[in-house]
């Protein structure tokens, strides 16, 4: 599949079906921490652990591999080391997964750029499309999926979508949206970008009559040019909030060793958003603060604000 067609992305965050590929039952594992996880939140739908020892975990029947798993899988999670995810990946496309987060890190962001082509070649010969890696995945409010250290599930009312290439921000997002009062319906957790790009994202939750505002963090921004003439499109219906990473030489620094990226010059970059109406944010709260003004049913009509306090503070 070519990475420039739009896949439906509604089984990756609405899948009737997960497998968790190295599910585990010691929670001091990424599998075991995120099969805790996923049963704790109540996943609406099945919810598969694979782990070559079979058995049972956490009250759940586990498969030895992600074929012998007796119905079909919308979703598969990889938690297993980076060497063997290729082989997982194989699996997958065998048997004919929809969508894989590789939720396991020592990719790109480490230096192994082959690995990690090597993984998403696997998928596209079998039509897999890939989450990741390096990253958490995604959030579902109306499903109750989230592999993140989150408990807010709040459906009602939720019509904020959020896109972030880190999971800790995606979590902490989360957690603001709910003491700011606005309510997160999906979020993605993207990592790497391997395979779907925050343009995959933003062309979903564009057509998702449920989203009313869209937000992100970006370290990078692939697909340049077409990210920013869809955002054109987009943000006349829809406002999009960004919040950019990597401002200074340090920060490009640190997001190059965190999923990979080429930080894009400052100065390019706002005003490339400026141009596409794109809202860009300073920081994280900041980037809250402006969704939960979006929020408000209420738009001022122009430029003519005024601020009433009761202190001379």
């Amino acid at each position: 599949m070519a990475k420039d067609e739009s896949p439906d992305l509604r089984p990756l965050f609405h899948p009737s079906s997960v497998a968790l590929i190295g599910a585990s039952r010691d929670e001091g594992k990424s599998g075991g921490t995120l099969m805790a996880r996923i049963t704790t939140n109540s996943f609406k739908g099945r919810l598969y652990p694979v782990n070559p020892r079979g058995g049972e975990i956490m009250g759940l029947k586990a498969y030895s591999s992600v074929l012998d798993i007796p119905d079909d899988v919308d979703v598969a999670i990889i938690t297993i080391p980076a060497l063997a995810v290729p082989g997982a990946m194989e699996g997958c496309v065998q048997k004919g997964v929809k969508f894989v987060v590789v939720h396991s890190s020592g990719f790109r962001e480490v230096g192994n750029w082959d690995l990690e082509r090597h993984v998403v070649d696997i998928a596209r010969r079998g039509g897999v499309r890939v989450v990741g890696p390096n990253c958490m995945g995604v959030f579902s409010a109306e499903d109750r999926l989230c592999a993140m250290d989150n408990e807010y599930f709040e459906p009602e009312g939720a019509d904020v979508a959020f896109i972030a290439q880190s999971g800790t921000i995606c979590d902490t997002f989360l957690q603001l949206a709910h003491e700011r009062g606005f309510r997160v319906i999906n979020a993605a957790s993207i990592g790497n970008e391997a395979d779907l790009t925050t343009l995959d994202y933003l062309r979903h939750f564009a057509d998702d009559p449920k989203v009313r505002v869209i937000a992100a963090y970006m370290e990078g921004v692939a697909g340049g040019r077409r990210f920013i003439e869809l955002a054109r499109e987009v943000s006349p219906r829809k406002p999009i909030i960004v919040w950019k990473s990597g401002r200074t030489s340090a920060g490009a620094r640190a997001i190059k060793s965190h999923t990979g990226s080429l930080a894009v010059a400052d100065r390019v970059c706002e005003s490339a958003f400026l141009q596409a109406g794109i809202v860009m944010a300073r920081s994280l709260e900041e980037l809250c603060d402006i969704v939960a003004a979006f929020k408000s049913p209420h738009l001022p009509r122009g430029r003519r604000v005024g601020i009433l306090v009761d202190t001379g503070g």
